[in-house]
């Protein structure tokens, strides 16, 4: 269960990283 959790939190933090990197650099500039 502790483990499900952790992933989860993993998870929506990475979720949240990728919304703040679209939102400050365009999808189209990106080369990568």
């Amino acid at each position: 269960m502790l483990h499900f959790y952790s992933l989860l939190c993993f998870f929506t933090f990475f979720l949240f990283c990728v919304l703040t990197t679209r939102e400050r650099v365009p999808l189209s500039n990106n080369t990568y």
